[in-house]
């Protein structure tokens, strides 16, 4: 009877892990899936706040450490246009808010900001090195983008277009989480619906 409840409780145990293991992978995929992203948007008091994380693959093309000077370009290129939020987001005229500042972070940021030359005279140990972070950075390499703004009538604010599809044609989707004085919600954006409401 102790050995059946024992195998039992094991069984038990071991289903449980499993689930959670499943769970945990799930969620992480979902995470970076490509063609997905989520922007976070937090309105408190005159201040709003926005962070956008997407995967790499659907800004610019591609997860790992720029090798070409193509590839540097477009990291860079990328870079600029999600430091422009104006060009991003189109909020509410009569809302007066205006942007404090924008932050914008890659792993792929280094690669591309690193001189040409100087990655040309890496010994070949460094440079197996790098390769070996390469591999590792490329099912987890993202970009992620945080804005700042302050409202002079933040009540004026009633909605936010959002210009990313156009920017970035491979993404599909954005998952907008959206907490205001107004509560929160989840609202989902796609080429056809590109604007939140509050």
């Amino acid at each position: 009877m102790k050995n059946y409840l024992v195998q039992c409780l094991f069984v038990c145990l071991v289903i449980s892990l499993s689930s959670r293991v499943a769970i945990a992978f799930e969620e992480e995929h979902e995470a970076h899936e490509h063609g997905h992203a989520t922007l976070t948007v937090v309105q408190e008091k005159d201040e709003l706040q926005m962070v956008f994380k997407s995967p790499a693959m659907n800004i610019v093309g591609f997860e790992h450490q720029p090798n070409t000077a193509e590839q540097k370009a477009k990291v860079e290129a990328a870079e600029g246009i999600l430091k422009d939020a104006k060009r991003l987001f189109q909020l509410s005229s009569s809302a007066g808010c205006e942007l404090e500042h924008v932050t914008v972070s890659s792993a792929l940021l280094s690669g591309a900001h690193k001189g040409y030359d100087d990655e040309h005279h890496e010994d070949h140990d460094d440079e197996h090195h790098d390769e070996h972070d390469d591999h590792h950075e490329a099912s987890h390499s993202e970009f992620e983008a945080e804005y700042h703004f302050e409202c002079k009538n933040i009540a004026a604010l009633k909605d936010v277009k959002v210009s990313l599809f156009e920017l970035f044609n491979s993404l599909q989707e954005v998952e907008a989480q959206v907490i205001s004085s107004a509560g929160q919600s989840l609202q989902e954006l796609d080429h056809r619906k590109t604007s939140i409401t509050f």
